[in-house]
């Protein structure tokens, strides 16, 4: 009986043991985050442009694997009609992936906290 209870006290501090360095190696990985500064967005004023705002991206790779993605944006913005807004990520390679493109109709204001991902379950119209 003795031997059989120290093979289980064994078993249980090997487990616990596997479960704390799983929890070490998981919260070791975290995702990047990067912002921009706070900067004012201009209106429509009858006539069409663009306005870029950088966000400054470092201490990624040069070159990416599989293993990299953007998994969601957050964006706190207050403009009066998001149907008048197209939102745009551009890559310094030129890539693009749309954000948000004229979305909110007549009644739509602002975008406050506002996550969008790729692996969302519901569309929000």
């Amino acid at each position: 009986m003795f031997k059989r209870s120290v093979f289980f006290r064994k078993r249980k501090y090997n487990l616990l043991v596997g479960f704390i360095s799983l929890l070490i190696i998981t919260s070791s990985v975290n995702a990047q985050t990067f912002k921009s500064s706070n900067v004012k967005l201009y209106d429509f004023f009858n006539r069409f442009f663009i306005q870029e705002i950088p966000i400054e991206v470092l201490g990624l790779p040069n070159a990416m694997n599989d293993s990299f993605g953007l998994e969601s944006i957050q964006l706190s913005l207050h403009h009066n009609r998001t149907s008048d807004l197209k939102i745009q990520l551009q890559a310094p390679d030129g890539t693009t992936v749309w954000v948000t493109n004229r979305n909110g109709g007549l009644d739509g204001k602002n975008y406050i906290k506002t996550h969008f991902s790729q692996y969302g379950k519901k569309r929000i119209d």
